[in-house]
């Protein structure tokens, strides 16, 4: 075993792992069980198949049938089926023609007729063989985006996705990792692996055939078995078992930090500015082939010799080769078996044709068998992808959907409708969901908010606002607490209905990946079908202040934000060249800056204030990356529309929002310190007085002084 290298933390593994440092790698897996079948498969193994087959296969195929057509999935199986045996059929007619050749030599004359019909058959077998696969991918290639990815690989992993919520997505172990093109790769994987076990059985019913009648006959086919089991039971394969992996070598570790500050564009201009370049060039770890480097610092000679002396290939590698050459000539030695048997065994009936029968026979037999044990891994991971797809088909979810509508209907028809949310905290308490030291970022905080009302929430960097406002926005549950919404539990509400009469504008929010107008319409998505969408995104357009954003793009509203797929090149980079100016203008996509961003984003909640269903605005620091004109320009904007809603607004630049503001919620360590309105909050002189002071200082400061007498002295 290799050296252990690098500073690991001793766990305490459990009596079911075992670990391995491999190179620069350290492995912990699962221990292999004493008793197996054959195939280096335990009990265990063989009951997971079965609940496999059970829960997720025929399901599978099921809907599979039923989306491609009986059909188009009868043909997909009937040519999974003919490479089972196509290829035991093929040698099954050599071999009855190289018998014909040899008696024709022997005799001197040739059976025309039993030749002819071999021949016929044998091509028949590979006209039949070609069409079947023609048909197959023909109609798979032009069905399968229409028919199969569509539906299946499509819908069904995105709801996969969709059917969590934030506390649910933010754990690992919840989130599906659901590609979909994996699902069509297990479609194929399970077809495959079934043709190779046809083609397994038809080859050994073949050598079965071939020594029948002989004495020794079940010898020569457990021969042609003994190298490829051999094989499997003493060659270690990582993949076998279930493990994790990571690398613990600290200088391999550094040369991968290196080489993504070095390579990557998001630390470009870090790098330039910061003038790194040489520092990053001096590094033998950064793994440079040896031109690109002009010096070695000592330390950098250190982790390269170091790094020289742990291998950084993959683990699987590692893992699987012998610490001696004996399992290798062994295995070899297997391999020839049977053929020592045969020219041993078989001097009285000894022919050319039988020797070069059996030669093939047992080399494709052995072919197909290594080919089993190594499709049993795919098998495996793709018997799991479909586990997780039809394990989250059905919605979960940490927070049940509940049954009341929002808003509830009216009792009294005559009653005027509220506008706003009115929302009260009670004693609520969180904490972030597997947070690694379980602390409240939110403690005891009561307070409440009247319907229609204008709310600023004010605090230092950490004080909990963004964590309140998101449980505001039913994005988490509370840990302790409950919040009330028009006097009701949240809880009691469905989650979808509070979430779409909720608007909420941050400073994380992203574009999508789409054009400009869809990227604004899809605030509302029930605007797709109306006659005024493209009036409608313009005038959102304008009161985000991203009107003159999209007047420089070269194509405007239908802009696309990014540009989505692959570009395949034969060269990369493509050589200067017409060549490389297409591929460069299929790449290029607009780089808009923070404040562009948050006017386009801004534009969409716009578009779903327009919608008439929001009762509830959260904006939770929107204009962080805008100029101090185009935050006070959104602020107007979003107290225009305000009519009667519920607005909240959390920003650290709060001086000309607090005086229209009807109650302010001053947060410090999680703790709600403070309530009230700005004149009350400065008459107490505590947390909010000293927020507001810090920010009205700049402006009270005499111009006359110099920065360093307003601020102190460094002595000071």
């Amino acid at each position: 075993m290799p050296e252990k290298t690098g500073t690991v933390t001793a766990d305490e593994l459990h009596s079911t792992l075992a670990e391995a440092y491999l190179g620069v790698w350290r492995v912990v897996y699962t221990r292999v069980p004493s008793l197996q079948l054959p195939g280096g498969q335990s009990i265990d193994d063989w009951k997971r198949g079965y609940n496999y087959l059970r829960t997720c296969v025929y399901p599978f195929f099921l809907d599979a049938q039923r989306l491609f057509g009986p059909c188009l999935f009868s043909l997909y199986v009937l040519n999974h089926l003919w490479s089972g045996i196509e290829g035991a059929l093929l040698l099954y007619l050599l071999n009855e023609l190289l018998k014909q050749i040899e008696l024709a030599y022997i005799r001197g004359t040739p059976d025309v007729w039993a030749i002819g019909s071999i021949l016929s058959m044998r091509l028949l077998c590979v006209g039949v063989a070609a069409l079947v696969r023609w048909l197959s991918r023909r109609s798979f290639k032009v069905n399968r985006s229409k028919i199969f990815d569509v539906p299946l690989l499509i819908t069904l992993p995105p709801a996969a996705h969709l059917s969590l919520d934030l506390a649910a997505y933010s754990d690992s172990s919840n989130r599906p990792n659901i590609d979909p093109a994996k699902a069509w790769d297990a479609f194929r994987e399970i077809f495959g692996t079934f043709s190779v076990a046809f083609t397994t059985i038809s080859h050994i019913a073949f050598i079965w055939n071939m020594t029948r009648g002989q004495e020794d006959g079940l010898t020569f086919a457990f021969l042609c078995l003994a190298r490829p089991l051999f094989t499997h039971i003493f060659t270690r394969n990582i993949w076998s078992t279930n493990f994790i992996l990571y690398a613990v070598n600290p200088n391999y570790l550094r040369s991968l930090a290196l080489n993504t500050i070095a390579t990557t564009k998001q630390f470009k201009q870090e790098v330039l500015s910061g003038s790194l370049e040489e520092y990053l060039q001096d590094g033998r770890c950064l793994r440079c082939p040896p031109i690109c480097i002009t010096h070695f610092l000592p330390e950098f000679q250190e982790v390269a010799n170091t790094l020289e002396a742990s291998p950084d290939e993959f683990p699987s590698e590692l893992f699987s080769t012998n610490p001696t050459p004996l399992p290798d000539i062994i295995k070899d030695i297997l391999g020839d078996l049977p053929l020592v048997r045969f020219s041993l065994l078989q001097r009285k009936r000894f022919s050319i044709t039988s020797l070069a029968m059996y030669q093939r026979t047992t080399t494709s037999l052995r072919s197909t068998i290594d080919q089993i044990i190594y499709e049993r891994t795919a098998l495996h991971e793709s018997l799991h992808h479909l586990e997780v797809l039809y394990g989250y088909i059905k919605p979960r979810d940490t927070k049940a959907d509940c049954l009341l509508p929002y808003p509830l209907p009216d009792s009294d028809p005559e009653e005027p409708k509220k506008e706003g949310m009115a929302i009260s905290a009670r004693n609520l308490s969180f904490c972030y969901p597997r947070s690694p030291d379980q602390r409240l970022v939110l403690k005891d905080v009561t307070f409440d908010i009247p319907a229609s009302s204008l709310v600023v929430i004010v605090g230092a960097n950490g004080s909990g606002k963004s964590s309140l406002v998101k449980l505001l926005c039913s994005l988490y549950n509370p840990t302790l607490g409950t919040i009330l919404i028009d006097g009701k539990s949240a809880n009691e509400y469905r989650r979808q209905d509070l979430r779409r009469a909720t608007a909420v504008l941050t400073q994380d929010h992203l574009l999508f990946p789409l054009s400009i107008s869809e990227n604004i319409s899809i605030g509302d998505p029930s605007c797709e079908d109306s006659p005024e969408k493209m009036e409608r995104i313009r005038i959102a357009a304008k009161m985000g202040g991203a009107e003159q954003v999209i007047e420089k793009l070269a194509h405007g509203f239908e802009e696309m934000t990014r540009r989505m797929g692959s570009l395949y090149t034969s060269e990369e980079p493509p050589p200067p060249g017409p060549l490389k100016d297409i591929a460069d203008a299929v790449e290029e996509y607009p780089d808009f800056s923070g404040g562009e961003t948050q006017r386009l984003v801004a534009s969409r909640t716009f578009m779903r204030l327009s919608s008439g269903s929001v009762k509830l605005v959260v904006a939770d620091e929107p204009t962080s990356a805008m100029d101090p004109e185009g935050e006070f320009e959104l602020f107007e904007a979003l107290r225009k529309v305000k009519g009667g809603k519920t607005m909240i607004f959390i920003t650290h630049r709060f001086g000309h929002l607090t005086k229209y503001a009807d109650l302010i919620l001053c947060l410090r360590d999680g703790e709600l310190v403070e309530s009230g309105v700005h004149d009350e909050l400065m008459d107490k002189k505590g947390e909010y007085y000293r927020l507001y002071d810090i920010q009205a200082s700049a402006f009270r400061m005499d111009t006359s002084s110099s920065p360093v007498e307003y601020y102190g002295s460094e002595s000071e």
